[in-house]
C-alpha cells in the first residue's frame, strides 16, 4: 500500500511531519526544471516511509530577504537529511546543486547522484564523484535514482553511507 508522501519545503515546518520526522529523512536535492518530472520522482518514492525535503520553489524569489530564507533553509536541511539526492538535468548547469554536491562529497555524507545523459557537466559529476567517493554509482534517469534512495535505507551493508 503506497503511503502519502510527507514533503517538506521552505515554506513548511519539519514539525509538519509529526512522528515521521523522527524515522528516515530523506532530502531531495534535485534540480527538476519541469514540475513533471518531480511528479515522476514524489510519485516513484511514493513506498517510502519517512519525510522528503524539497529545496524546489515553483517559482525562485526575486526579494533578497526570501532568496536568504531559502538559502539558509536548503543549508539547515541538507544537514539534516540523513541522504541527500542529486538530480543534474539537461536544462540548466545547476551551479548550486553542483556546489552542495561537491559539499555533500567533501564532508563524507550519504548521497545518491543521477545525471540526465544529456547535462552538460555530467563528466564533471563523474570525475568529481569518482575521485571523492568511487562506491557510489551514478544514475541515468529519475527511476534509477529513486531504485538507489529505497536501496540506501534497505541497505545492511550502507555500502553507499
Amino acid at each position: 500500500m503506497k503511503n502519502d508522501v510527507c514533503q517538506i519545503d521552505c515554506r513548511r515546518s519539519a514539525s509538519a511531519a509529526g512522528p515521521r520526522f523522527q524515522t528516515k529523512r530523506f532530502s531531495g536535492w534535485w534540480n527538476f526544471t519541469s514540475p513533471q518530472l518531480q511528479a515522476q520522482a514524489i510519485q516513484l518514492l511514493a513506498d517510502f516511509e519517512g519525510v522528503i525535503f524539497n529545496p524546489r520553489l515553483a517559482e525562485w524569489p526575486d526579494d533578497n530577504e526570501e532568496i536568504q530564507r531559502q538559502t539558509v533553509w536548503e543549508r539547515n536541511y541538507l544537514g539534516l537529511a540523513d541522504l541527500r539526492a542529486f538530480w543534474f538535468p539537461p536544462e540548466t548547469d545547476c551551479p548550486i546543486t553542483l556546489l552542495e554536491h561537491g559539499f555533500s562529497l567533501g564532508a563524507k555524507l550519504p548521497i545518491v547522484v543521477g545525471c540526465d545523459p544529456a547535462y552538460s557537466r555530467k563528466l564533471d559529476v563523474e570525475i568529481q564523484t569518482r575521485l571523492s567517493r568511487p562506491e557510489i554509482q551514478i544514475a541515468d534517469s529519475v527511476a534509477e535514482l529513486a531504485t538507489n534512495v529505497y536501496n540506501y535505507f534497505n541497505s545492511t551493508s550502507g555500502a553507499n553511507r
